[in-house]
């Protein structure tokens, strides 16, 4: 994957954003000398529950053996969403899906659902194990994405996870992927560019601004 920077810039630590909201589990509440073990949801047992219509319109995705329940899709979130679609369409005519959040079998225990994922073709009967890329766009997510769900894509072996940014204007790419994460992360800016499969991703475009949830650019 051909990454050609204006300028290497060291990623710096990610706060939690503070419109995510994250509720205790009892993973949380237990202390590891209680002796007290919690058994997470598997992905067989969370597809037939889904199978079942539980959960049903309730944004929620299976990390870890736990329901994670995502934010509300802002107007830069769906933008960047629907640029990226675009952008990478062209694959769809080399053999290839470009799907727009749906589930990626990564592990026994997760399911997540990519913002955008580019895979082989797919059939009716079950859900891919794993990507060529897969992409996030973090407008209030950017812990979750960088944080939680980065090892899991790495575990998988999908080989490009990028995590775009709207509040900082970055693109955060992972690359290298080993079963303890990715080994190699850079930050790219509006003026970088980038690449998925040899398909160009427009970062002057999509990285013009910073953006808040409700679609107001961030000036300060």
């Amino acid at each position: 994957f051909p990454i050609r920077r204006a300028g290497i810039r060291t990623v710096p630590p990610c706060p939690p954003a503070p419109s995510l909201h994250w509720s205790t589990t009892m993973t949380d509440l237990i202390r590891p000398d209680e002796g007290v073990r919690v058994r997470g949801l598997r992905r067989v047992e969370f597809e037939q529950m889904v199978a079942q219509g539980l959960f049903e319109g309730e944004p929620i995705e299976l990390l870890g053996g736990e329901l994670v329940e995502m934010s509300p899709q802002g107007s830069p979130h769906g933008w960047a969403i629907t640029r990226l679609n675009a952008m990478l369409a062209p694959l769809m005519g080399r053999g290839l899906e470009v799907r727009i959040q749906l589930p990626l079998a990564v592990d026994d225990v997760s399911l997540p659902e990519p913002d955008v994922a580019v895979t082989d073709v797919t059939t009716p009967s079950a859900h891919p194990l794993v990507a060529h890329a897969a992409i996030e766009v973090s407008v209030t997510s950017q812990r979750l994405d960088l944080v939680h769900k980065a090892p899991r894509y790495a575990a998988a072996g999908v080989p490009l996870y990028v995590v775009l940014d709207m509040t900082r204007a970055r693109a955060v790419v992972h690359t290298d992927p080993a079963p303890e994460g990715y080994t190699a992360i850079e930050e790219l800016g509006p003026d970088d560019t980038l690449d998925v499969l040899g398909e160009p991703i427009d970062l002057a475009l999509l990285l013009s601004d910073r953006w808040r949830p409700d679609g107001t650019r961030i000036t300060d």
